[in-house]
């Protein structure tokens, strides 16, 4: 479930797949190291997705940032994108109280 929710995201971006092979190695099943400055051209929506791509996929947390910045940096679609890549993450079920 952990790379779904990393793929959802990167495919829910157009930047984001077009940069696939710089974010994720298809080959050793591992993320890259593309959030350090300069390595890739990221907006600062798609790096706060691809932050938490890969916080949902190993937790990763460097450069940590509060949810309320992470949305912060998000437009109203990308929002969407990183609320149904948390659903995805972490389901909930509705119960009958």
């Amino acid at each position: 479930m952990e790379r779904i929710c990393l793929f959802y995201i990167i495919a829910g971006v157009d930047d984001l797949y077009f940069k696939r092979s710089s974010i994720y190695d298809f080959k050793k099943h591992a993320i890259k190291s593309c959030l350090e400055e300069g390595t890739v051209d990221f907006s600062s929506g798609a790096r706060a997705l691809v932050r938490l791509g890969f916080n949902l996929y190993n937790g990763y947390c460097a450069n940590s940032m509060s949810p309320l910045e992470l949305f912060w940096h998000l437009d109203s679609k990308n929002r969407l994108i990183a609320q149904n890549a948390i659903r995805l993450r972490f389901p909930c079920e509705a119960t009958e109280a």
